[in-house]
């Protein structure tokens, strides 16, 4: 299989139709390319591109079967986490996505390592279903595992800082906020019309998370600010 590499900055509206369509085909002729997939559903939500998300994410877990092996699992939580990172309005995609990560973890979850990414994964789908305390155990296990991580530990610590805010934890809530803003320094001026510095997907899905968190937090911030 030809490797898709993504450009670290688009500069004009047509590299970014032009990568889409690439990606969607490539989709299409690999079907059961897990990895990619989720990629491209990072993409589409950067770009603001639900529809086109939204009918590639049921696509997807419509192929997806009960899990016999580790890998066919991994299939399953690495598909539904590509659903369920950013907020989605589709509610039959919602219930398909949480259902997935939640049976992800029936077949077991391999070595420790191995264990983390299905936390994670089931973790986005607990807190997704509002089941904030359950995401938010689930979370902390996979930052301790992976404090300092640019990826997992981050997105783990930022669903961990929204679960807290609904738990009425906003002191820690802000800290988890603020380590990832401190991490991630140019979060704070970033546009949807370019992409964050690097050439992976691993943090466009973090800086997606990061400014769900922080408008959730400001939300309550300024709230409480028009109260006093």
């Amino acid at each position: 299989r030809e490797k898709l590499s993504l450009p670290t900055e688009f500069t004009n509206l047509e590299r970014i139709e032009n990568t889409l369509a690439a990606m969607a085909t490539y989709i299409n002729v690999y079907p059961d390319d897990s990895t990619h997939t989720a990629s491209l559903q990072v993409l589409l939500a950067w770009f603001g591109r639900e529809q086109q998300r939204t009918e590639i994410s049921l696509k997807a877990l419509d192929r997806l079967k009960a899990p016999t092996t580790w890998e066919e699992a991994r299939a399953h939580s690495r598909i539904a986490e590509g659903c369920l990172f950013a907020p989605i309005d589709d509610e039959q995609l919602s219930k398909q996505a949480i259902a997935a990560a939640r049976l992800s973890v029936t077949h077991g979850y391999g070595n420790d390592i191995q264990k983390k990414y299905f936390q994670h994964s089931l973790a986005i789908a607990e807190y997704r279903s509002g089941n904030y305390a359950k995401a938010d155990e689930l979370l902390t296990a996979v930052v301790e595992f992976d404090p300092d991580g640019e990826r997992m530990g981050s997105s783990a610590m930022l669903f961990r800082s929204m679960a807290r805010h609904h738990l009425g934890r906003h002191d820690e809530a802000k800290a988890d906020l603020k380590t990832i803003a401190d991490r991630f320094k140019e979060f704070a001026t970033l546009s949807r019309d370019e992409l964050p510095s690097g050439d992976d997907y691993n943090t466009i899905h973090i800086a997606l998370v990061y400014q769900e968190a922080k408008a959730l937090l400001n939300e309550r911030a300024g709230s409480v600010a028009e109260k006093e």
